[in-house]
């Protein structure tokens, strides 16, 4: 854990600590007495903290979308170079066959062009009469029936118990922003 969450956990045990004090003391019968609710506000910190972490929550969520979006014109302006890069090479080899050079020396660099080899296009995709005369490789492709997994485990089926498993639920926290 870092820091932060550590002391918002101990926050946390003081504030519980206090309330249980709180309620004892003066004898306060629900969580919801508003006086109790006040009397904790005034001598606990924890819900200003909670809020401080959720704050940062939302703004380490915005910075990582924003990352996401440079991450993103990053690979779009990779896209570009490799494609103008292609169009460079294509430009010299087209060249050098056009000036009848197969060698180009120069003092960092040499260029040399030669033929290159056929390249084979499919124009449609394989059918399972392509594989049968030995042109295409069939393949299987399984996924899991979730449903029926989720209602055979429900159901004691112990097969489907080796397969899947409940992950016990996690609290959800939800930030609204105003």
């Amino acid at each position: 854990m870092t820091a932060p969450t550590l002391q918002l956990e101990n926050s946390a045990r003081v504030h519980a600590r206090l309330r249980d004090w709180l309620k004892e003391q003066f004898e306060f019968e629900s969580d919801k007495d508003q006086c109790l609710i006040d009397s904790l506000d005034g001598i606990s910190d924890f819900k200003e903290f909670a809020a401080a972490l959720a704050r940062e929550a939302k703004h380490e969520e915005a910075m990582a979308k924003a990352c996401e979006g440079l991450i993103k014109d990053m690979q779009d302006r990779k896209a570009r170079r490799e494609a103008k890069a292609q169009r460079l090479r294509a430009a010299v080899a087209w060249a050098m066959q056009d000036a009848k050079e197969t060698r180009v020396d120069a003092p960092d660099l040499t260029l040399s062009v030669r033929e290159g080899k056929e390249t084979l296009i499919f124009d449609r995709d394989p059918t399972p009469e392509d594989a049968a005369r030995g042109l295409a490789k069939a393949k299987v492709v399984c996924s899991w029936d979730r449903e029926a997994v989720s209602e055979a485990i429900v159901n004691g089926n112990n097969e489907a118990a080796l397969i899947a498993h409940y992950e016990p639920a996690t609290p959800v926290l939800t930030i609204r922003t105003r």
